[in-house]
C-alpha cells in the first residue's frame, strides 16, 4: 500500500470522506490502525481519527432526531384521527416509551376537585400499585412537577427530597423498582393537566434532548385531554339546555291548559250554569271526579251529579294547610 503524498492537503480530507461513508462499520481502533498503515504521523492520525468520530456522532445524532421527528409527526397526525382518548392516550404513551428507551413510561391525570394525580395509561409496567397510583396533593416528584409546570427529573428516587415523599408513592416506585425517574408537565394555558413520565429501573441522567423530546409529546397528550374536558363540557351544556327545554315545554303546557280551564269557567259562569256547570267543567279538564264545597268545606255540588250530604269533608293534614296557604 502506497502511503500518501505528504505535502497533500487532500489525503486526510479523502480518507476522513471515507470513514465518515462507512460511519459506525469500523471500529475507532481500527481507524487509527489503518489511517497509520497510511503512513500519516501521529498527530494527523489523532486529528482525522477525531474528526471522524465527530462526524459518526453528528450521524447518530441527525439519525435519532430523524427518528423523533417522524414519532412525532405520526403522533400529530393521530390526534385528528382518533376520536377514542383513552386509545390515543395510550398510543402517545406507547410511543414515548418506545422513543425514550426507557423501561416504564406513564401519565398521570390531574383531578381538578380532589387535586390529587391519578396514573391513567402506562407502558412497561408489571405492578398494579404503579398501575393504579393515585397520589395526593403535594406528595412525591409529580405534586413537585404540577406546582412548579417544569420538568424535573432525578437520577436516584431514593435520595429524592424527603419532605416530599408519601407511603403510598414509594411503595409503588419500590414495587415497580423505578431508581431514575423524569417527569414533564401537561399544560393548557397555564394549567395543569398531568404529568408525562419516563422512568428506569437503574440509576441514570437525562439529556435536554430527551426532556425536550418527552415535552413535545406531553404538549400532545394536553391537547388529548383538554379536547376531551372540552367535549365533555359541551355535553353537560347540551344536557342541561335539554332539560331547560324540558321543563319550558312544561311550563308552557301547564299555562295553555290553565288558559283553556280559565276560558271554560268564564263561559259556564255566564251561560249561569251555577256550581253544578263549574263543577262539571273542572273535572272535564282536570280529568278527575270534582266536588265544590263551601267555606266550611261542606259539599254543594259533586260533578258526577251523585246525591251530597251536608257533612263536611275530611282532608288530610297538608291538604287542609294548602287551602289556608291559599
Amino acid at each position: 500500500m502506497t502511503a500518501p503524498d505528504s505535502d497533500s492537503d487532500s489525503a486526510p480530507n479523502v480518507i476522513a470522506a471515507l470513514f465518515d461513508v462507512t460511519s459506525d462499520a469500523v471500529g475507532d481502533e481500527h481507524v487509527e490502525q489503518v489511517l497509520a498503515e497510511f503512513g500519516f504521523g501521529a498527530m494527523e492520525v489523532a486529528e482525522t481519527a477525531a474528526r471522524i468520530r465527530a462526524s459518526r456522532s453528528e450521524f447518530r445524532r441527525l439519525r435519532r432526531r430523524e427518528n423523533e421527528l417522524a414519532v412525532l409527526y405520526s403522533s400529530a397526525r393521530e390526534l385528528a384521527q382518533v376520536r377514542d382518548v383513552d386509545t390515543l392516550l395510550q398510543r402517545l404513551v406507547n410511543r414515548a416509551h418506545d422513543i425514550m428507551g426507557t423501561d416504564v413510561t406513564y401519565l398521570s391525570e390531574f383531578d381538578v376537585i380532589t387535586r390529587d394525580l391519578n396514573v391513567r395509561k402506562t407502558a412497561g409496567a408489571v405492578s398494579p400499585e404503579l398501575q393504579h397510583l393515585q397520589v395526593p396533593a403535594g406528595a412525591g416528584l409529580v405534586s413537585a412537577i404540577a406546582e412548579s409546570r417544569a420538568a424535573q427529573w432525578v437520577q436516584n428516587y431514593s435520595d429524592y427530597t424527603q419532605s416530599r415523599h408519601d407511603e403510598v408513592v414509594d411503595a409503588a416506585i419500590v414495587a415497580e423498582g423505578l431508581v431514575a425517574i423524569l417527569g414533564v408537565p401537561m399544560l393548557s394555558d397555564g394549567q395543569i393537566l398531568g404529568v408525562l413520565f419516563a422512568a428506569d429501573r437503574r440509576e441514570r441522567r437525562f439529556t435536554a434532548d430527551q426532556i425536550a423530546l418527552l415535552s413535545a409529546l406531553a404538549d400532545h397528550a394536553s391537547v388529548v385531554l383538554q379536547t376531551a374536558r372540552a367535549l365533555d363540557r359541551a355535553e353537560e351544556s347540551a344536557a342541561e339546555t335539554g332539560r331547560a327545554l324540558d321543563e319550558l315545554r312544561e311550563h308552557v303546557s301547564a299555562r295553555d291548559k290553565s288558559n283553556i280551564v280559565h276560558q271554560d269557567l268564564i263561559h259556564a259562569v255566564l251561560r249561569g250554569g251555577g256550581y253544578a256547570q263549574v263543577a262539571r267543567t273542572l273535572s272535564s279538564s282536570l280529568e278527575r271526579s270534582t266536588v265544590v264545597v263551601d267555606s266550611e268545606l261542606r259539599p254543594l255540588v259533586k260533578s258526577s251529579g251523585e246525591q251530597i250530604t251536608t257533612v263536611p269533608l275530611s282532608l288530610p293534614p297538608a291538604v287542609s294547610e294548602a287551602i289556608d296557604q291559599s
